[in-house]
């Protein structure tokens, strides 16, 4: 039985170790919190599998020297994992969780091994820490993060709970058997079960913790795909899509759909005058008050270098006008500014609704246009002349 258990935890280890410098070799190729999740989760595996390998015995540590590196690498691994997941979901981590958790099993295995030996008591803390640990990553993965919750986050909530009920199991058998001798038998049935449990749950924890970062990464080049670098809005190509799925709704319900089709004024004076990081900033500014004034179900696209269009689905003419009227407003009463000087930006908008002009995407865009076309015939002065923004409230 000896032999067979130093056998599962050198696998353990093994295991944990070559999972581990997978992930440092594919970490440079990340960027962003997928980098720092990779970090967090190789320092884990690692940690981890350091503890697998302290206790299968084949070092030549002294056994409560050993015993004590091998119970505080186990709950560093699991703070270590907490933060991984916390930077995954775009979640604040409180260090609590990293740090005091291993303090308190150090200083218990101190205690319990070289002032009031009791071994039993040593591990009965051990998985009690472990087992909080283990409960509050599952509490983490339950919290909404920043993105949504994808189905490897389930999965790996399902891992996590069913661990921290084993280990809490280990718990309950010491506090009903009630006996806490001064030394632990690691070869009893209940310690071998606990150990294939926790190495089984480790490497399924593992398998499953590539699966998140897979839909992560999927869910990056998703976004990316589909979204404007600069602002963050629907690229070209996304809005096409979203709207011929919108006009084909259209057509079939009768309800009617609107666009509103905002360009900036005078923009490449803009870029001349305050220089093209100003612009970029002017652009995502644009983009974020237009998108503060739509609806949920609207979709913002950045159509060409400095026009926006809105596609408001399920609204006529008298819904569409209120909102570009208040977008014209947002703009007159917002202060533009890049790199703490202000810059002077007006905007003009058009509107076209599908209950006035019948067809497609292309039709109803060419409507706004022209009305937009119209609006900026009316004021032809460059913004950098004088020209106040609440001119933009009578564009509309």
């Amino acid at each position: 039985m000896v032999f067979h258990l130093q056998s599962i935890w050198l696998i353990g280890a093994l295991t944990a170790f070559v999972y581990g410098l997978v992930i440092l070799v594919v970490r440079p190729t990340q960027s962003d919190y997928l980098s720092r999740t990779l970090w967090f989760t190789a320092l884990s595996t690692l940690s981890v599998g350091m503890g697998f390998l302290l206790r299968s015995g084949i070092t030549r540590m002294p056994e409560p020297l050993r015993l004590m590196m091998a119970n505080t690498l186990a709950p560093l691994g699991l703070g270590f994992a907490y933060r991984a997941i916390a930077e995954m979901k775009g979640i604040s981590s409180s260090w609590r969780w990293h740090y005091l958790p291993p303090v308190a099993v150090l200083g218990s295995t101190l205690w319990f091994s070289f002032i009031q030996r009791n071994i039993t008591i040593c591990q009965l803390v051990y998985n009690l820490v472990n087992a909080a640990l283990l409960l509050g990553i599952v509490a983490l993965l339950l919290r909404r993060g920043t993105g949504k919750t994808l189905r490897a986050d389930r999965l790996a909530t399902v891992a996590f709970l069913l661990l921290a009920l084993s280990t809490l199991g280990v718990v309950a058998l010491f506090v009903v058997k009630g006996d806490y001798p001064v030394n632990y038998d690691f070869n009893q049935p209940r310690a071998v079960f606990n150990v294939l449990v926790s190495i089984t749950f480790t490497s399924l924890i593992d398998f499953i913790t590539l699966l998140m970062i897979y839909e992560r990464l999927n869910e990056n080049l998703i976004v990316q795909a589909l979204h404007d670098p600069l602002t963050g809005v629907y690229n070209r190509r996304a809005f096409e899509e979203i709207a011929f799925r919108e006009f084909s709704g259209s057509r079939r319900s009768g309800l009617p759909i609107a666009l509103i089709v905002c360009d900036i004024d005078h923009f490449k004076m803009i870029n001349d005058t305050f220089g093209h990081v100003a612009g970029d900033e002017v652009l995502s500014e644009v983009a974020r008050v237009m998108r503060a004034h739509l609806r949920d179900e609207d979709s913002l696209c950045r159509w060409g270098g400095d026009e926006f269009v809105a596609l408001l689905p399920r609204a006529g003419e008298a819904d569409a006008v209120p909102v570009s009227q208040r977008i014209a407003l947002a703009f007159q009463n917002h202060e533009f500014a890049a790199g703490g000087v202000r810059v002077p930006v007006s905007v003009s908008l058009g509107v076209a609704a599908g209950d006035r002009v019948q067809g497609d995407l292309p039709t109803l865009l060419n409507a706004a246009d022209q009305a937009m076309y119209r609006a900026k015939q009316r004021f032809k002065h460059p913004a950098t002349h004088g020209t106040d923004k609440a001119e933009a409230a009578q564009r509309v």
